[in-house]
């Protein structure tokens, strides 16, 4: 059993993730349907919680500091992993629903 300390909060990398890509608060707080400020707490969160400062914030947006690009690199592998097995369970799914169907049909 995975104990409570263990627990990695998915949503702020989340907002992490839409952050970065976006290039700023106020346009990933339109991507994910999430008040800016939400999105600032998350951020400061995530930040306390890895002791590093991710991004540096400007007139124009922000930019993803040193330690920011380097996490960014690791949580868009977690995405592509989620996907992937996302995509691998779902086709998994429905091609056992097909052979069940399948299989009734020729009886």
């Amino acid at each position: 059993m995975i104990e409570t300390a263990d627990w990695v909060n998915l949503n702020l990398y989340r907002v992490f993730y839409y952050v970065a890509k976006e290039g700023s608060i106020s346009a990933a707080s339109k991507k994910l349907y999430v008040s800016q400020p939400a999105i600032s707490k998350s951020l400061k969160k995530l930040e306390e919680s890895l002791n590093t400062k991710l991004f540096l914030r400007n007139l124009s947006g922000t930019e993803l500091t040193e330690s920011g690009k380097e996490l960014l690199v690791y949580v868009e592998n977690a995405y592509t992993n989620l996907l992937t097995a996302e995509k691998i369970l779902t086709e998994r799914s429905l091609l056992e629903k097909q052979c069940a169907v399948s299989t009734k049909s020729n009886y």
